[in-house]
């Protein structure tokens, strides 16, 4: 009997389904009546299956092997199995009765058990009339089945008298079986195990699509519309994981024809949610099952072998080792595991064994263990216009497919690209690997903390009006005035829906760096951080989301479909800390803000290019003109909704000439974030500070103070007497209109209120108000004269405030460049000076319009020469201003630098603030990057020229007093900006990952490996992991920089001074306590540090600690905020019952007053808190606490007695 059920086991694997599979029921669970079965339901929607799946997991659905083998084979034999006889098994009423078995937990019975009417074990019965050949296939499966196990389990079975003519209409059955099941077991593709489970699976896809098809036809224009979208919804997440299932079993060829099979069908059931969704969209949640990032295996493993991963997937990930030599790694940790164990006399321990046999030898298998890699689609992108193709699977195969050459057409009336797409293996170009943005946001929502972070930020977002002191990303106008897709405020009105903002980077870079690959060698990086996350970790890797890498020169033609239905749709997520239940709460993403450099910013919002005549995106200042005007009081913001009208006219035209019109009116183009409801170009689109600093501050510091190498006899540039600039005066020429009212219908009246109309800097108020109203009239009837030639307005202000003419041939000079515009703009700038020929002069000034024949009269000149009328008014006007060039404040740029680099070398600062060369400005300095800009004129250019050009400083210049408006500009460009660089860093981070260099190749390498890195990074920042795991966590952000300037880790766990826990372990940096130090407390019981953690990477520190400017710091007086802080020095770190305090010696103040002011006090109210004080420090010692230090300071002892004090808090850098 044993080998008979071992015989059955190994055909029917029933010990091998999975754990997770339906149990089949055995013959003492079920009792069939005799004249009904169960009824299958025509629909029946699997709730198992997930909404939306962005794990790269087959979502497998196993059914029980036994049943479904013989049900797969049955259908498809069906023939063999009918039986001409109609009434098989319907005059049977012989039973088959099993003994009863013991008495069981009635929980563990999957199946309903017979009612005997007392209390006796259930005894199950099974009618022989059920194996009726005219039943459903359901029938014949279960019939058989039962057939199998009745023979199997005979002798323990009890047979109740059973009549000669019911026996014969068994056996009867049993032959007609028997070419069948002899079928069964001959078929080549039943005999492999993997095979038959393939088949299974097909198989109940199509079933399941079979009842969606036939949900989707019963549904009718009568229907309500909830039952309607319900069933769609339905329909659609089953698409999407069938989808997945059938692509990973198109891999076998056996199942082959099962799978086109399932695929005709899974291609009616699209096509007809496609027609239905056509009248019903779907507007509810987009669910995410992102169960799979909740994966944590803390908890599973011991400390150890959590390091040891830590270490293996460092090397991997961060450092860039391959994988054989990380897979090295592993198995040389578990040898040195072992070694370590047999130095115990008694061996490893079972916890010690265990902790080795939890290393893996494989790299590979450790980044599966913790789910680092990501699920990727990759586009085709046309070579020539950049138009991309998503991939393609043929019946579902896992192979994609792509069109062979481009057919997008640019215009209607454009002729299609035609450019090739593939190589002659099938495979893309050029390509464009994406990784979803609601994959990450999945991933992203399910961590600790985040969902706490998103609530804090619009929490603080209550308020109708923004304050008018911005303090933080959320005081900006955006958040409060935005609205959402249903017409209310988006974070004000939320309900319990969570909101997000993102801010979006874009920049080109190249991953050799110039010196080896060329300027030419293009790499583009889009990326995507959180605002809602605190500052302080807004920009770690481990929060940032990238999409893709750009194959350059050009970007893709990238979608924003994900971005759009996070809007609209909201998503809603299976895991997320703020919710007791999956898919409780729905969130919002909004892209709030657009930061990259002024070039890449204006393809990627659809703006014309930098170098147009519309080069602003944030004000309506779109020509030449307006670039020297500063003015920016009158300055407007941009018309959005006129930008929008343009972008959709571009959009939908027809020829190139009219998109060419359409950029020379708008200054728009196309770009897909004018898709989103919410785009507004004037508050979201801005310029990467980095590039924008950057620029000031190199410009600034070579050409303003020529600063660059001013030793140089070469290039007269940085001789400070030559000048920068030939202007002899500055006039406020009437610029331009903006383009909104160039473009508007033409203006018939005006009167004085609509003034606005027209972006006038002059208010013209030494003429009558008659007369000023018909100037303004006159201007705009000239309008259509200077909208199709906007830069010769700006020409002919340039040429008019040169130093010139002060000669004959200079006056020659210029009418001959000023003869080459057009008469209509030299008739504007003519109406804007109200010079006109002394002749018609008043006749001109009381017409509402003028003309070209306006000018001319019988007794002047011909008309040919109306250019020489209105050149000979300008230049006469020209001649009334100053003629010499403005004079240059002379700047002795030699001793200039040489003051900052005594600055550099004498500044004592902190030791985590790196300092740029002594040598800057000089060839041998090399280039400065952007963070020693940054401190540059944070600190040191600052101090430099406050000691030489305030009048007050002990080590003045001799020319001082000259220098003061120079001092003030540079002190503003200093002060009124703040530094911020995380896409220099994000790109930095990408060039330290190995590369093949091969284009086309190490785009993907590098989307991988950021993505890699991120994930691994952010299971270092759980909570949740061990002491020693933080530790190392530390080392390896100090080692690789992978936090550096932040001052919170993730999660909470703040490291600013006011929120240091006491209870941080600074035992290393412990000690002998100093006798003074037990004088002064009067007690033994301290404990004496040299220095204590003082934010992340920072430290305070005693005098003789390393690092002597850590122990220079600036405190409140006895806590109190309210009072101006205290510099001073740090002399002692004790700890005492539990509390840290400082013992500090004060520095001595100097006393100043209004006839001689502090010199360094001057730029205080802007951010740049320096003062001076005595370079001697009080005698007495006074204890603070850690919550009174406000931060570290920079000291500069600019004479024996003076010293000079910079708060280091407010510059960014404690």
């Amino acid at each position: 009997m044993a080998r008979k059920r071992k015989a059955f086991e190994d055909i029917f694997g029933q010990d091998k389904r999975p754990a997770h599979s339906p149990r089949l029921p055995e013959i003492s669970d079920i009792q069939v009546p005799s004249s009904s079965r169960p009824i299958t339901p025509v629909v029946s929607f699997d709730s198992s299956r997930p909404s939306y799946s962005p794990a790269s997991t087959n979502h497998q659905r196993s059914r029980d092997g036994q049943r479904l083998a013989f049900r797969n084979f049955l259908q498809q034999n069906s023939e063999i199995l009918a039986c001409s006889s109609t009434d098989y098994g319907v005059h049977t009423s012989s039973t088959i009765v099993q003994a009863a078995p013991p008495a069981s937990d009635p929980s563990t019975t999957d199946g309903p058990t017979a009612d005997t009417g007392n209390n006796s074990a259930p005894v199950s019965s099974i009618n022989l009339a059920s194996i009726n050949s005219n039943s459903q296939n359901d029938d014949l499966d279960y019939g058989v089945s039962v057939m199998a196990q009745v023979i199997l389990d005979r002798d323990s079975l009890e047979f109740s008298p059973l009549n000669m003519s019911d026996l014969e209409v068994v056996v009867d059955a049993a032959r007609t079986t028997d070419s069948a099941l002899a079928g069964l077991f001959s078929d080549p593709r039943l005999k492999h195990r993997s095979i038959i489970d393939a088949s299974i699976r097909v198989h109940s896809l199509q079933k399941d699509m079979q009842n969606h098809l036939s949900a989707l036809q019963g549904l009718s224009s009568e229907s309500e519309a909830d039952v309607i979208q319900t069933v769609l919804r339905r329909v659609e997440r089953a698409i999407s994981a069938t989808s997945l299932d059938l692509r990973q079993e198109a891999k076998r060829d056996a199942v082959h024809q099962e799978v086109a099979e399932v695929n005709a069908v899974l291609e009616d059931v699209k096509n007809l949610v496609a027609i239905w969704r056509e009248t019903y969209a779907d507007n509810s949640p987009l669910r995410l099952d992102n169960t799979g990032a909740a994966s944590d295996i803390v908890s599973d493993y011991t400390t150890a072998t959590l390091i040891a991963y830590t270490l293996a997937l460092t090397l991997r990930l961060l450092e860039g080792v391959g994988r054989t030599a990380s897979s090295f790694m592993l198995k040389g940790m578990k040898i040195f595991g072992m070694s370590y164990g047999l130095l115990h006399p008694g061996g490893t321990t079972d916890l010690q064994s265990k902790t080795l046999s939890d290393i893996p030898e494989d790299i590979r298998q450790l980044e599966r263990k913790f789910n680092l890699d990501i699920e990727t689609t990759i586009y085709a992108v046309c070579p020539r216009c950049s138009y991309t193709y998503p991939p393609i699977f043929s019946d579902n195969s896992p192979k994609p497919t792509y069109p062979p050459e481009c057919t997008y057409r640019p215009m209607a009336l454009a002729e299609p690209c035609n450019e090739s797409l593939l190589l002659d293996n099938g495979k893309p170009m050029k390509c464009f690997e994406v990784y979803s943005f609601l994959n990450w946001f999945g991933r992203f929502i399910a961590l600790p903390g985040v969902a706490q972070y998103g609530d804090a930020f619009c929490e603080q977002i209550a308020e109708a009006h923004p304050p008018e002191d911005k303090g933080s990303a959320c005081d900006g106008r955006f958040y409060f005035e935005l609205k959402g897709d249903d017409g209310k405020f988006f974070v004000r009105e939320r309900g319990k829906e969570g909101r997000w903002f993102f801010k979006f980077h874009a920049d080109f870079f190249n991953i050799e760096g110039n010196l080896h690959g060329g300027k030419h060698n293009s790499t583009g990086i889009m990326s995507m951080s959180c605002l809602n996350l605190p500052l302080e970790i807004r920009e770690d890797q481990a929060y940032i989301y990238i999409p893709g890498v750009i194959q350059g020169p050009r970007e893709p033609d990238a979608r924003a479909d994900e971005l759009l239905v996070a809007y609209t749709r909201g998503i809603q997520c299976a895991l997320s800390d703020d919710q007791q239940t999956p898919y409780e709460r729905t969130h919002r993403v909004v892209v709030a803000n657009i930061s990259m450099d002024a070039k890449a910013s204006h393809p990627f919002a659809g703006l014309v290019d930098i170098g147009s005549h519309a080069y602003c995106a944030t004000c309506q200042t779109w020509h030449k003109a307006y670039l020297n005007s500063v003015n920016y009081e009158d300055w407007e913001a941009i018309d959005d909704e006129y930008l929008r009208e343009g972008a959709e006219k571009w959009r939908n035209a027809e020829s190139r000439v009219e998109r060419e019109k359409i950029e020379h009116l708008y200054g728009v183009r196309y770009s897909e974030f004018w898709r989103l409801p919410y785009f507004s170009p004037s508050r979201q689109v801005s310029i990467d500070p980095m590039h924008a600093l950057k620029n000031i501050f190199g410009n600034f510091f070579c050409d303003a103070l020529r600063l660059d190498n001013p030793s140089s006899t070469k290039e007269p540039k940085n001789k400070s007497t030559t000048p920068l600039s030939s202007i002899a005066h500055y006039y406020q020429f009437t610029p331009p209109p903006r383009l909104s009212v160039i473009n508007s219908a033409p203006i018939t009246q005006t009167d004085a209120d609509e003034q606005d109309l027209l972006t006038a800097v002059l208010e013209w108020d030494h003429l009558p108000n008659d007369l000023r109203l018909l100037r303004h009239q006159r201007a705009l009837s000239l309008l259509v004269n200077i909208s199709a030639h906007k830069r010769e307005l700006s020409d002919i202000h340039h040429l008019l405030s040169l130093s010139q003419p002060s000669t004959d041939s200079l006056q020659t000079h210029l009418r001959s460049r000023l003869k080459n515009k057009k008469w209509g703009t030299l008739l504007y700038v003519c109406n804007d000076l109200m010079v006109f020929p002394a002749e018609i002069s008043d006749e001109i000034a009381r017409k509402a319009s003028v003309t070209k024949s306006d000018i001319m009269k019988d007794d002047m000149l011909p008309r040919r020469d109306v250019k020489r009328i209105l050149i000979h008014q300008l230049i006469d006007w020209r001649m009334t201003q100053s003629l010499e060039a403005l004079s240059w404040a002379p700047v002795d740029s030699p001793a200039v630098l040489e003051r900052v680099r005594q600055a550099i070398q004498e500044v004592t600062v902190p030791s985590w603030i790196t300092k740029p060369s002594e040598y800057i400005g000089l060839p041998r300095a090399g280039t400065p990057k952007a963070d020693n800009w940054r401190r540059l004129f944070a600190i040191f250019l600052p101090l430099a020229l406050l000691s030489m050009w305030q009048v007050c400083s002990p080590i003045a210049a001799s020319d001082a007093q000259e220098m003061s408006s120079v001092l003030d500009t540079s002190l503003y460009l200093t002060l009124h900006n703040f530094w911020c660089f995380p896409g220099e860093r994000l790109i930095s981070r990408l060039r330290s990952i190995t590369i093949n260099n091969k284009i086309g190749e190490f785009e993907s390498t590098l989307l991988h490996s950021f993505c890699k890195g991120s994930a691994f990074r952010r299971w270092l920042l759980r909570p949740n992991c061990p002491p020693l795991l933080k530790v190392l966590r530390r080392i390896l952000d100090k080692a690789f920089g992978l936090n550096k300037d932040n001052r919170m880790h993730a999660h909470g766990e703040e490291c600013e001074v006011d929120n240091l826990e006491d209870s941080e372990d600074h035992s290393q940096f412990r000690i002998a306590t100093p006798s003074e130090l037990i004088s002064l407390v009067g007690s033994r019981k301290l404990e004496c540090y040299s220095r204590i953690h003082a934010g992340y990477g920072k430290y305070y520190g005693i005098p003789s600690a390393p690092g002597k400017g850590n122990s220079f710091i600036c405190f409140y007086p006895g806590g109190n905020q309210q009072l101006e802080w205290v510099a001073g020095q740090i002399k002692f770190v004790l700890k005492q019952d539990g509390r840290t305090r400082f013992v500090i010696r004060r520095s001595l103040p100097i006393a100043f007053d209004q006839t001689t002011p502090d010199p360094f006090r001057k730029f205080w109210a802007q951010g740049f808190q320096a003062k001076t004080v005595s370079s001697a420090f009080s005698s007495d010692l006074e204890f603070i606490e850690r919550e009174w230090l406000l931060g570290h300071i920079a000291r500069w002892e600019i004479s024996e007695s003076q010293v000079i004090c910079l708060n280091l808090t407010l510059k960014g850098e404690t």
